[in-house]
């Protein structure tokens, strides 16, 4: 068994869509024959995906990601909606590494006219999933809430414990996820760390502009988190105990509404008393450029000719 300090590891993107308006029709046709020939070349790591009631043409682009061995690159083209972007775009930034990223950008080239840059300076981000890692930190000794996002959902695990707590709406601009992550590296077959990892993940949608997503503003600054075992209840023992399984059925919100006003005061100090204390949202954000950086996402934003800003329009 590894012990060490718990500590909150670095924010990484584990995913990005990104739509493109293309402008005429003549390379709407481009686009597609190239990604359909693609198929033709067994080399070129192109491979059909099921098309949904969203798009008429969908493929997968598989690049090797350090992390996992192997990933795929979702690439949909031909929306059933006319009014949709044309183009939409969907990995793992945080999977693909150094040589996804060049793989992704050499066959940009072929099929965008402009190269990579295109879809920089004219994509626009419709969803991008951003999340810390707790390092040592089980799910089942964490409440969480969020002043902001009312709304919390618990998904028990089938042992009892906690398998997912959800702070906001499904369909909302924001929701927070907070879950086990080595029991999902688990059940996709990956190595289990030999210690509990607990993911706190960002869920965007209707972002920016690719090329803002640097000045992104925190997505977590209203996102508390208390250390459970820590806490000092000054009351019985087997209260503080229903207390918790309420908790994890209900999430933190919930179960305060459970007990009357009178009596919530010493579950509000006994919370109060045990934040984690390696949890600080904003100190951790201040590092966000330097992962956009690093995800090179917006590798060659700075190297855009003048004379290729015009055509392509803003999604």
């Amino acid at each position: 068994m590894i012990t060490f300090e718990p500590f909150v590891a670095p924010i990484v993107i584990d995913k990005i869509s990104i739509v493109l308006q293309v402008p005429t029709e003549m390379d709407k046709k481009a686009i597609v024959q190239f990604l359909l020939h693609g198929l033709e070349d067994t080399e070129s790591g192109f491979q059909k995906a099921y098309p949904n009631n969203t798009y008429a043409n969908a493929f997968t682009l598989s690049i090797k990601a350090p992390l996992s061995g192997t990933d795929c690159v979702l690439i949909q083209a031909n929306p059933v909606k006319k009014t949709n972007a044309f183009l939409r775009v969907e990995f793992n930034p945080s999977k693909a590494g150094t040589s996804g990223m060049d793989l992704l950008r050499q066959h940009c080239a072929a099929f965008l006219d402009y190269d990579y840059t295109t879809l920089v300076k004219a994509g626009r981000v419709t969803r991008m999933d951003v999340a810390m890692d707790l390092m040592g930190i089980r799910l089942d000794d964490l409440a969480a809430r969020s002043v902001k996002l009312k709304k919390s959902t618990v998904h028990s695990a089938v042992d009892g414990g906690t398998e997912t707590v959800y702070l906001g709406a499904t369909k909302g601009n924001r929701r927070i996820r907070i879950y086990d992550k080595g029991k999902q590296l688990g059940e996709t077959g990956q190595k289990l760390p030999s210690f509990p990892v607990t993911r706190v993940e960002a869920e965007l949608r209707n972002v920016c502009m690719l090329r803002n997503i640097p000045a992104l503003g925190n997505p977590f600054t209203d996102v508390g988190i208390w250390y459970l075992p820590e806490a000092n209840f000054a009351g019985e023992d087997h209260i503080w105990r229903m207390f918790l399984d309420s908790v994890s059925r209900r999430g933190l919100r919930s179960a305060l509404k459970q007990i009357p006003d009178s009596y919530r005061q010493p579950f509000n100090d006994a919370l109060h008393a045990c934040p984690l204390g390696m949890w600080d949202p904003g100190k951790h954000w201040a590092y966000w450029p330097k992962r956009v950086d690093d995800s090179e996402l917006l590798l060659e934003a700075c190297h855009w000719p003048k004379e290729h800003q015009k055509g392509y329009q803003v999604a």
